[in-house]
């Protein structure tokens, strides 16, 4: 046996003799009572759980950051040897403030923005036109495939069609209206009759 095999055995052992303990165990109570079922759920979650040893009784360091680190530099022999200056991180880290995308914004963009200003304004406009146009050229499709309108039409031609759609179907509502109205009426009429 080597000495890494030895390492490695010992080092199992943390594992193996809790293994070993919680089959004894088992083995013990299932003489004892004729029921395993219990202990092994307690065995199994006690495993599954336990932490290795050397972190049982340890406790967790706390981080440490320090803000000044030493510099290092080769020298003439190819050795690393150490700088009397220390960098600062937190200098270091300050300095790409710079670069941050909000303040890269801010130094390019005009200090004085007058949202009144004629390109804002022109612009706004342009964009409520875009969109009310880009709305009717979604309907005027619509519209050619639902009536078989030619692909060529214009937009008056289906607005005049559209007019008289509409009021065919208003005359044809108010006569149904009209006529349920008088169904109604002679209801009442013949209720009181009797």
């Amino acid at each position: 046996m080597s000495a890494f095999d030895i390492e490695y055995f010992i080092t199992m052992l943390e594992y193996v003799i809790p293994a070993v303990l919680s089959l004894i165990g088992i083995i013990v109570t299932f003489i004892r009572t004729g029921k395993v079922s219990k202990n092994i759920n307690k065995e199994v979650s006690d495993l599954k759980y336990r932490l290795s040893s050397y972190r049982e009784n340890s406790a967790v360091p706390a981080t440490n950051f320090v803000t000044e680190v030493p510099q290092f530099r080769k020298n003439a022999a190819g050795e690393l040897e150490e700088l009397p200056i220390k960098k600062d991180l937190q200098q270091q880290l300050n300095s790409y403030r710079d670069v941050e995308l909000a303040t890269a914004i801010e130094r390019f963009m005009p200090v004085d923005v007058d949202l009144k200003s004629d390109p804002v304004e022109a612009y706004h406009f342009n964009a409520d036109r875009l969109d009310v146009l880009l709305w009717a050229q979604d309907a005027k499709e619509e519209l050619i495939e639902k009536y078989g309108y030619s692909p060529d039409v214009t937009i008056d031609q289906i607005v005049s069609d559209l007019q008289v759609r509409q009021k065919a179907i208003k005359d044809t509502a108010s006569k149904a209206v009209v006529k349920e109205e008088v169904k109604i009426d002679e209801g009442k009429e013949n209720e009181q009759k009797s």
